[in-house]
C-alpha cells in the first residue's frame, strides 16, 4: 500500500498562522498556495501572492469569476447544468426563480416552482419573444390574463414600421380618445369624447 506523504509543506508563525505548500503543483494545489488566518476570523487563500478567496463571517469573496459545474469560465457567474437556475427568496415573503428550464432554450422567471416548470414569464432565444402568463409566445409581445393596462396623463400605444416611420396610434389627451391611423399622426381618423364619434 502505497503511504501518502507531504512535500515542501512549511508552517509558520508570523504575522499570520499559515500553512504554505511550496511543492511543483498539480491538478488540486498550484504552488505556492496559502491559507491563513488574520485577526478578525477571516480565512484566505491565496496563489501566487494573490488573494483568491476570503471567508468572513456569513460571507464569501470571490478575486474573479466563479463557476459551478463549468471549468472553462468565461462571465462573472458560470453555470452549466441541465437546469440552470438561481433563487432568491426572502422568509415568508415568497421567493422567485430564473434561469433555462431542462429541455428549454428560453429564459424564464417562476415564482412557483424551484425548477422553473411554471414559468410566469419567458424570453426565447431565437425568435427574441417575451411571453407573460405563456411560455409559447405567438408574437414579439404575448400576454395571457384579462387586461393590460397604461397610466398615462397623454399618451397611448404607438404603431411604427421597420424603419422607424409612424404608422398608427391610440392615443387619450385626458378628454379626448384619438386613434389614428395609415401614417397621419396630425388628424386623427377617430376621436371619441363624452360618448361622441367624430370620423374623419
Amino acid at each position: 500500500m502505497a503511504i501518502p506523504f507531504l512535500s515542501g509543506l512549511e508552517i509558520a508563525t508570523g504575522t499570520h498562522n499559515e500553512i504554505t505548500f511550496t511543492g511543483s503543483g498539480g491538478a488540486k494545489i498550484l504552488a505556492p498556495v496559502e491559507m491563513y488566518l488574520d485577526a478578525s476570523n477571516d480565512i484566505y487563500l491565496m496563489s501566487h501572492s494573490s488573494v483568491n478567496l476570503t471567508l468572513g463571517n456569513n460571507t464569501a469573496t470571490f478575486a474573479g469569476n466563479v463557476g459551478i459545474k463549468e471549468s472553462s469560465i468565461d462571465a462573472n457567474l458560470h453555470i452549466t447544468d441541465a437546469n440552470p437556475n438561481i433563487k432568491f427568496e426572502r422568509s415568508g415573503q415568497g421567493k422567485w426563480a430564473f434561469g433555462m428550464p431542462n429541455s428549454q432554450t428560453y429564459l424564464a422567471f417562476d415564482e412557483t416552482s424551484d425548477d422553473l416548470s411554471t414559468p410566469t414569464m419567458v424570453l426565447t432565444k431565437t425568435t427574441k419573444r417575451v411571453g407573460i402568463g405563456t411560455a409559447s409566445p405567438a408574437q414579439q409581445l404575448h400576454i395571457v390574463g384579462s387586461q393590460v393596462r397604461l397610466d398615462t396623463a397623454g399618451g397611448g400605444y404607438y404603431l411604427h414600421n421597420t424603419s422607424g416611420a409612424f404608422r398608427g396610434a391610440f392615443h387619450d389627451n385626458g378628454t379626448t380618445t384619438n386613434i389614428f391611423g395609415d401614417a397621419n399622426g396630425s388628424t386623427p381618423a377617430i376621436s371619441i369624447e363624452s360618448n361622441n364619434s367624430t370620423f374623419a
